[in-house]
């Protein structure tokens, strides 16, 4: 019904959508996917998902079905975007493509929430996509539950090499820091490659460098 309401215009003013995916398989996300690629929901601004519930294959899918959309060039007005429920790399990499692929140059707030910390594989897959060059506005990245040590760490040494965007603020609650993340954290935050950033949230995350918790 939403799907068919989207595609036929009937809400060609609305600005924001949140939506509880969880379940809903390839099958369902189908026509959903389909109205987000057409022309009619170029008026939104806030576009909130949630996802899971069904096996990992699947998700994989539906999520990468999600990515062609925001890949299609029609919500580059949005300006936030919250993506839940993500649990593996597969999905990771398929929202990614949707990221990196510079359509969605209006966003300013990126809020990420996951059922399991990330590895490393992940987090060098966000520093690829949530760049400068793709992301021009992004000011708010909001990861939260999103990454271990590891991705902690792929994630500030991706950025040392390819531009971040100009994040003022950087949450990262409820991650896990080992040694490794806090040293690239600090170089990180020690350059000048984010010069904008005037946050960083670490909130309830898992302190397994005990210098940087003491900083």
């Amino acid at each position: 019904l939403l799907s068919a309401l989207l595609r036929g215009g009937k809400v060609p003013a609305l600005k924001e959508l949140s939506l509880d995916l969880s379940g809903i398989g390839p099958t369902g996300m189908n026509p959903f996917a389909a109205a987000l690629c057409s022309a009619c929901v170029s008026s939104l601004r806030s576009l909130k998902m949630t996802f899971g519930g069904i096996a990992s294959a699947n998700a994989s899918m539906e999520v990468g079905m999600f990515s062609v959309a925001i890949s299609s060039g029609h919500l580059r007005r949005l300006e936030k975007l919250r993506v839940r429920g993500l649990r593996g790399i597969e999905e990771v990499g398929a929202l990614c493509m949707g990221l990196g692929s510079g359509e969605l140059s209006s966003l300013r707030v990126l809020t990420l929430g996951f059922d399991v910390r990330l590895e490393r594989e992940s987090g060098r897959a966000f520093s690829e996509a949530v760049v400068a060059e793709k992301l021009p506005r992004l000011v708010t990245l909001d990861a939260d539950l999103a990454l271990n040590g590891e991705g902690v760490r792929a994630l500030a040494e991706g950025w040392m090499t390819r531009q971040p965007p100009p994040l003022q603020q950087l949450k990262l609650s409820r991650s896990s820091i080992n040694s490794g993340a806090a040293d690239a954290l600090l170089t990180l935050l020690g350059s000048t490659r984010v010069p904008s950033l005037e946050t960083v949230d670490l909130d309830f995350c898992s302190w397994e460098a005990e210098r940087f918790r003491s900083m």
